[in-house]
């Protein structure tokens, strides 16, 4: 065979080898693969070239000679990309993870923008529960109906960790998370990773192990006491029973914020039941889904068991707390608080007033109140008015120690612009500190800002001294 040469190219001053696949016919003992490089051999031989770039035939030559080195598994291996190799990419290759990165944020993915900063379902205070939509509502229904509550929590928790069990690639996981609970595509790309890690390795490895049947009945009876009096449930109160069980609260804390506590907890024994029980709450508390179930749905399937009535709790049950009411009316007294002055004056009393914050520095009023020993607090209230142009923060907490927050308790934590004229906190179970300390923070302007004039509490034990009266509710109105 004869030919004219083929013109040789330019020389590359960036001289390397391209990977290219070609499909090939199969044959016996590889004939057409033996013609393949027969036909490279061919270029291999510098009378195939004719000089037209700067390249000579010798150097062509040379450089097609090299191709003779493939054997059939280098052509298969080209041909062949898995899974397990796109898998490997993402795992390793720091060019494939910043671009993947890249196009994410690009679409709005783990760019953290649009972290919503309160949760709506818990500022709006959803209907869990409600006795009304069901006639003739009493115990038995109630219980029926916490019942469904709880086992469904724990269904859910129990079907995602039984998805993601085989899921061993880290892609894999973060996809099963964005799934699963939709709002956390607004995390930035690390703190997906380490939330993902936290829900599937820490709290799904344990979860079945620690949820007995012991502390199912102890959350079917705690809630079935919230519900027994007023046969409704609401978020509120559902959702701060299984956060308090880990001392933290969802009023006012930005989704992140959120997210980055429960990554940073050690949770343990039964602690990793709640804590995932938490996240439920939290997810539910910004109007998202986990696992495919929403707020709306949920609320409708645990009132529609309440047609399923149960009369267990009359075995399980222990009889549930009996909390007494009280108020302090500070235009009256001064209820037996003091300031907690710190290193500088922070407020004072006026009669007919209430207590009145002084602005100084970024702080205002802190007052407490010393507690009898056997006061165990259930929730709070209290009114208060304010400069409009101010935006405190407004904060009730119990502590042993009154100069130091080991320990402490916080019943809220809250921005004032939450509720109009009153802040509300209540506790997943009756807790005793030896002092109330209630508290106006973050002021800018130094004039008269804040000013308490009622509290209101619900609790067991001893009445603490010079409440002004009792009884009565400790919902603000």
């Amino acid at each position: 065979m004869s030919y004219s040469g083929y013109p040789t190219p330019d020389t590359d001053p960036n001289q390397e080898f391209i990977n290219v696949c070609i499909a090939i016919p199969s044959s016996v003992g590889d004939v057409f693969y033996q013609v393949l490089l027969g036909q490279i051999s061919e270029m291999a031989n510098d009378y195939y070239w004719k000089q037209d770039g700067t390249m000579t035939p010798e150097e062509c030559a040379f450089l097609w000679s090299q191709t003779l080195a493939l054997t059939p598994a280098d052509l298969t291996e080209c041909l062949t990309m898995t899974c397990e190799d796109v898998a490997d990419c993402i795992e390793n290759d720091v060019a494939v993870q910043n671009a993947l990165q890249t196009y994410l944020e690009s679409k709005g993915y783990g760019s953290a923008e649009g972290t919503p900063l309160s949760p709506s379902v818990y500022n709006s205070n959803e209907p869990l529960l409600d006795g009304s939509l069901i006639a003739g509502c009493d115990n038995n229904n109630l219980f029926g109906g916490v019942t469904q509550l709880v086992d469904l929590m724990n269904t859910m928790l129990e079907d995602f960790f039984e998805y993601v069990e085989g899921l061993t690639e880290g892609a894999e996981r973060w996809g099963a998370v964005l799934e699963a609970i939709p709002i956390t595509n607004i995390l930035a790309i690390d703190d997906l990773i380490q939330f993902a890690d936290q829900l599937i390795e820490n709290i799904g490895q344990s979860y079945t192990a620690e949820y007995t049947a012991t502390l199912r009945d102890e959350f079917r009876c705690d809630l079935f006491c919230l519900v027994k009096d007023t046969c409704e449930l609401d978020f509120q109160a559902w959702a701060d029973y299984f956060m308090d069980l880990l001392g933290q609260s969802i009023t006012e804390n930005a989704f992140d914020n959120t997210i980055a506590w429960f990554t940073g907890g050690n949770f343990s024994n039964e602690e990793i039941v709640y804590a995932g029980h938490a996240i439920i709450c939290q997810v539910f508390a910004y109007g998202s889904k986990f696992f495919g179930f929403d707020m709306v749905w949920f609320g409708k399937v645990v009132t529609a068991a309440m047609n399923d009535p149960d009369s267990d709790w009359t075995i399980l049950c222990d009889e549930c707390p009996d909390f007494q009411t009280a108020e302090w009316d500070f235009t009256v007294t001064d209820g037996g608080f003091i300031q907690n002055n710190g290193s500088f004056p922070r407020g004072a009393y006026s009669s007919g007033i209430g207590w009145i914050t002084e602005y100084n520095g970024n702080e205002g009023l802190i007052i407490q109140l010393a507690l009898p020993a056997n006061f165990q607090l259930k929730s709070l209230s209290f009114d208060w008015t304010k400069n409009t142009a101010q935006n405190w923060t407004l904060q009730a907490y119990l502590r042993d120690n009154p100069n130091s927050g080991t320990g402490q308790v916080f019943l809220f934590n809250t921005s004032s612009t939450a509720l109009a004229n009153c802040t509300y906190g209540t506790l997943g179970t009756e807790t005793h500190r030896d002092y109330l300390l209630l508290a106006f923070s973050g002021g800018t302007v130094a004039t008269m800002e804040g000013i308490i004039d009622k509290c209101r509490i619900e609790y067991m034990g001893d009445t603490p001294l010079l409440v002004t009266s009792t009884g009565g509710g400790v919902v603000c109105p």
